[in-house]
């Protein structure tokens, strides 16, 4: 399973994004020989980190599923593709030292994964509760 995380944030908050950063290689590297179920294959995390005076150019997105979707530039063919948003309250995280914020961001992290169980009927066959469970493993680790 490819598990992944796209960052949007604020320059105030530069040095905080190496954070993030880590724990996108964590999870590609954690999950890239696990399965959870044939319905999800791959499953792309948002991460806004904006001030609030930003928050109409970065709205949290509803969750999506996509059977299959094509990369247009070099035609690869990505399948059962699930992306999600999550927000981590900017005024706590941009107060935060990165070792502080590495707690903090794995907690908004899981937190925002129950969108997954939400969802359930979109892919009846992927083991959310499993996944959560590793997701947490992985990211308090």
């Amino acid at each position: 399973m490819n598990v992944g995380i796209g960052l949007v944030s604020d320059q105030s908050v530069e040095e905080l994004a190496r954070v993030v950063v880590g724990f996108h290689i964590a999870l590609g590297t954690f999950f890239r020989d696990k399965s959870y179920g044939s319905d999800v294959e791959n499953l792309a995390i948002g991460v806004i980190l904006v001030a609030p005076d930003g928050d109409r150019l970065h709205p949290v997105r509803k969750l999506r599923y996509t059977k299959r979707w094509t990369l247009s530039l070099t035609k690869q063919v990505y399948h059962n593709i699930v992306e999600f948003d999550v927000k981590p309250d900017f005024a706590i995280f941009s107060q935060l030292s990165p070792e502080q914020a590495r707690p903090y961001f794995a907690r908004s992290i899981v937190a925002g994964s129950g969108v997954l169980a939400e969802h359930q009927m979109k892919y009846p066959n992927f083991d959310v509760a499993r996944f959560r469970e590793d997701l947490k493993a992985c990211l308090e680790a």
